[in-house]
């Protein structure tokens, strides 16, 4: 009769409870509309399939379809549909975004110029901004995370009042053959999706930017973040939009950067931020930048000494979503890193060349062989001074101030290393070691 609903197929004291829809709902003249709906997502009328998902949208239950097979179900938050994903390896193109790798060392103090110090591929721009110290952090990372170190940029001495081209960043560079499946400057570019933790001395509105190093006139995107608590870790997602200009070159070459800003000048901030992807304007670099001034008078972090800018779990990977940040084993990070520099041997008594033999006229050298290729054949860097080497012989030690790579032979597998040794004589043979705790010698193929 009127308003009465048959449940086919219950027994005698069965309990059934009437749920009202208020968006597709069982109620009043809707019913009709309802059922449908209702059958279709329930699989009521038998269209579902194994594998199918149930999910809450918006306003009513959806069924999505199953995905097929490898893919992963991708959730993007609250207030965001599901959706069917493809698995990745190696989606994070930051390298060493947990910095896990320092084969420089974990400290540098007098930073007041650009260059690379601890971390392995992270970078320092700076210009003008006072003198820091750089760390890597081992007891200070976030909280109940997988991350155990963080790299940490502190104020030793300060300019509390930067003029318009001054500025400081943490910088990573990437290669363009790492970077094609971005698919930028095509009809089908993908976002990309930045996922860092970040803390500092001072809350305030802080810069990200992406700079393209390829096209002939660069292009860059940027986008603000707030640190609301001084002193306290926080995490960040940022999606910068597709850019369908500026292919980044599928070469070994610098393609693009991911520029953390501690501060600048009116150099940098006198424009209109670049929120979109566009060639590059000084002026649209840093707008917005600002850092509140307590415990001092200037909104500068480098108006104090003490002052501190620090970041860890650093990822950058194609698409809307900020995903778990990627694990490597350390043998891969590290394999990742000696693509760019190779630490062949620091510190007194360190064998650097296990095989170093006479050549001819005077000449002892080696070829160092390359587990790991490099990404361009690679320069020598090292620390000099009075017998900081050695090359231990038969006769005994001879030492050396430095040594010589051979630029002319050198490739990305192998290295001749040599110097000249007085009274050397045919078969003479040994190994080059570090003779001093200051020496270093190290293959440099930084971007």
């Amino acid at each position: 009769g009127n308003g009465v609903v048959e449940v086919p197929g219950l027994v005698t004291g069965s309990i059934v409870e009437l749920v009202p829809f208020t968006s597709t709902g069982l109620r009043g003249d809707s019913v009709a509309a309802a059922i449908p709906a209702l059958a279709t997502t329930l699989d009521l009328d038998g269209s579902a399939a194994q594998g199918d998902i149930l999910y809450r949208g918006s306003s009513t239950w959806t069924r999505l379809a199953a995905g097929t097979r490898g893919r992963y179900l991708q959730t993007a938050g609250a207030s965001a549909n599901p959706s069917w994903a493809t698995a990745m390896a190696f989606k994070n193109v930051i390298i060493n975004g947990d910095m896990q790798v320092a084969q420089r060392g974990t400290s540098v103090t007098g930073i007041t110029g650009s260059g690379y110090h601890t971390a392995d591929r992270w970078r320092v721009e700076m210009s003008s901004f006072g003198t820091w110290t750089q760390t890597v952090e081992t007891t200070n990372a976030p909280a109940n995370t997988e991350f155990r170190r963080s790299l940490k940029m502190a104020c030793t001495t300060i300019n509390s009042s930067l003029d318009a081209g001054d500025y400081a960043f943490i910088q990573q560079r990437l290669e363009g053959l790492n970077l094609q499946h971005f698919m930028k400057g095509t009809t089908n570019a993908r976002q990309f999706t930045l996922g860092f933790w970040v803390k500092t001395s001072n809350t305030g509105t802080y810069i990200v930017e992406l700079f393209d190093h390829t096209t002939s006139a660069n292009r860059h995107v940027a986008a603000t973040y707030s640190v609301s608590a001084a002193d306290t870790w926080e995490f960040k997602t940022i999606t910068f939009p597709a850019d369908t200009s500026g292919v980044l070159a599928n070469t070994n070459a610098l393609a693009l950067s991911v520029n953390f800003w501690m501060g600048s000048g009116t150099t940098y901030t006198s424009g209109t931020l670049a929120t979109t992807w566009a060639s590059v304007t000084s002026g649209n670099r840093a707008v917005g930048l600002s850092v509140n001034p307590s415990p001092a008078s200037s909104g500068n972090l480098a108006a104090q000494v003490g002052r501190y800018f620090e970041i860890t779990g650093v990822q950058l990977e194609p698409g809307p979503v900020a995903t778990e940040f990627e694990y490597l084993p350390i043998d891969v990070q590290t394999a990742r890193s000696v693509r760019y520099f190779l630490l062949l041997g620091s510190g007194n008594g360190t064998i650097i060349v296990p095989a170093f033999a006479y050549i001819a006229g005077g000449y002892f050298g080696a070829i160092y062989r390359m587990q790991i290729p490099m990404r361009v054949a690679p320069s020598l860097i090292q620390t000099t001074g009075t017998n900081y080497y050695g090359i231990l012989l038969p006769g005994g030690a001879r030492l050396v101030n430095d040594i010589i790579l051979d630029a002319g032979s050198a490739s990305t597998t192998g290295v001749l290393l040599y110097q000249i040794i007085a009274a050397a004589t045919d078969g003479d043979a040994g190994y080059l070691y570090n003779n001093n705790a200051l020496s270093s010698l190290a293959l440099n193929a930084e971007l």
